[in-house]
């Protein structure tokens, strides 16, 4: 009787947990490098729909130009999202509809010569 109460509740348990991970989003792995001359101070995300304000990422140090990367750990639902990217110079770009889901890694590319804009990632 003990061991059948033991067996049960180990299932039940089981089950819950099975669901609980189900109804969260998983969470995907960005390689953001960057490739611009100058290096990134700042990083705010948003999802590409539902008009939702930038989210600041915070970055314990400036990520140098020239290659220097990091990952970001995406727990938000959804595969699209919009990223805006904050030089040391003071320029910014945006970077929209990014598909976290089926990419690995976002190049962020050298800026042209006064430029603020933005840009779409390629697919």
């Amino acid at each position: 009787m003990r061991l059948t109460s033991v067996l049960l509740t180990c299932t039940l348990l089981a089950a819950s947990t099975t669901v609980l991970a189900g109804e969260r989003s998983p969470t995907r792995y960005l390689e953001v490098i960057n490739r611009a001359h100058d290096s990134l101070t700042g990083v705010a995300v948003k999802p590409s729909e539902g008009g939702q304000d930038f989210r600041a990422w915070p970055l314990k140090t400036p990520v140098q130009g020239g290659g220097d990367s990091f990952t970001l750990a995406m727990r938000e639902a959804g595969c699209r999202f919009d990223f805006q990217l904050q030089f040391r110079d003071g320029r910014a770009v945006v970077y929209k509809d990014v598909d976290v889901c089926r990419l690995q890694s976002l190049r962020i590319d050298p800026l042209q010569r006064g430029e603020r804009a933005l840009r779409l990632a390629a697919d």
